[in-house]
């Protein structure tokens, strides 16, 4: 992704998609997004890979039922914040990690004492570790290793001390919002999303080199956090914001600052902030809609949340997709290669590392 790459697309029809399916797509993604060349790129590998529903006659034009007014009262971002401290406590092996994180001494012992003293944790992070996620980030260490990653010992040997300790991270902070309303938010759906972002995010620092992938990992994971603490405090005033972005050519987080004055994006870097979530996810958060070119976790967030929308499968192609960042994808330079390795990737990484948030 590192170099100048030709934008040339396959040839019309390569797996049998029609015109009809071209111009559904060509609508979704948008005239600003089609007028540039890596908005094109996206647009034919999206057919080529099959990613525009099958016998669509019109573009997708959105028609969403209205949303009634439910007299919510208006609250403050701080207000969010405050209003609900149970939610907003983590774990209390979230605040060890981030200060063995911050320990330079820290052994691998360490880590894994640490680990150990949450069953729940370790047995997330032995799934994970065993996945398609981690043997593909080993490489052909991964396929030397073989056998199954039984103990947290070898674990934290084959991922390394702050690798592990990251991803932990992570892990630890999904439990918080397991009191959401499913008529508030559809928690499966929501955690698929960002589990893609975070897979993509993670691929993309890998090809890059812009940034350690297991912290860009964490940043894909958790960059819509905002999203959950504004359905369970704000319902309909959240609910009408998503009705209305599923209009063409419209902006989330412009419509969420109208609505209730903030975007889910700065809220959730703020949450991140008040949990004290190192610096580079905070930003990365924070921006992942509006990311400084010197910003580059929240560059890699923000192509890899476009991209995890449109990787999504058929019945989930109805949310708004993020807008199109034409600095971003000119800076990542891909080509349809480039592409086509992060979405294999991802179809192999993916059910893993979702079975983490959903096994029993």
């Amino acid at each position: 992704m590192e170099r100048i790459v030709s934008t040339g697309r396959p040839a019309a029809g390569a797996r049998g998609y029609d015109e009809g399916q071209a111009a559904w797509l060509a609508a979704r993604l948008g005239p600003e997004t089609m007028a540039h060349p890596r908005g094109r790129l996206l647009h034919a590998f999206c057919l080529e890979r099959g990613l525009a529903p099958v016998g669509v006659e019109a573009a997708p034009v959105a028609s969403p039922a209205p949303v009634p007014e439910s007299g919510e009262k208006p609250l403050s971002l701080d207000a969010v914040l405050e209003r609900d401290t149970k939610l907003f406590s983590l774990p209390e092996i979230y605040a060890r990690l981030d200060a063995l994180l911050k320990d330079p001494n820290a052994t691998a012992a360490d880590a894994t004492d640490l680990i150990s003293s949450d069953p729940a944790l370790s047995a997330t992070l032995l799934r994970l570790v065993n996945s398609a996620f981690m043997g593909r980030a080993l490489g052909p260490m991964g396929q030397r290793l073989g056998n199954k990653v039984e103990s947290l010992e070898r674990a934290v040997l084959i991922t390394g001390t702050s690798q592990l300790a990251s991803l932990a991270l992570g892990l630890s902070v999904a439990p918080a919002f397991k009191g959401i309303s499913p008529q508030a938010m559809d928690m499966r759906r929501f955690w698929e999303h960002s589990v893609s972002c975070a897979i993509l995010t993670r691929g993309m620092a890998q090809a890059t080199g812009w940034a350690d992938p297991e912290q860009c990992f964490v940043c894909g994971l958790l960059h819509d956090i905002g999203k959950l603490v504004m359905f369970r405090h704000l319902p309909a005033a959240s609910a009408r914001c998503l009705a209305r972005a599923r209009a063409p050519g419209t902006d989330l987080t412009a419509i969420e600052r109208e609505e209730v004055g903030f975007d889910h994006a700065l809220l959730g870097g703020r949450l991140l902030a008040k949990w004290r979530l190192p610096e580079t996810i905070e930003r990365a958060v924070t921006a992942h809609h509006a990311p400084e070119p010197s910003d580059k976790a929240a560059m890699l967030v923000n192509a890899a949340d476009l991209m995890a929308q449109l990787l999504a499968p058929a019945d989930r192609q109805d949310m708004p997709l993020p807008r199109f960042n034409p600095a971003v994808w000119e800076a990542l330079e891909p080509d349809f290669s480039d592409l086509e390795s992060l979405a294999q990737d991802h179809a192999e990484q993916f059910e893993g590392v979702i079975a983490c948030f959903f096994s029993a």
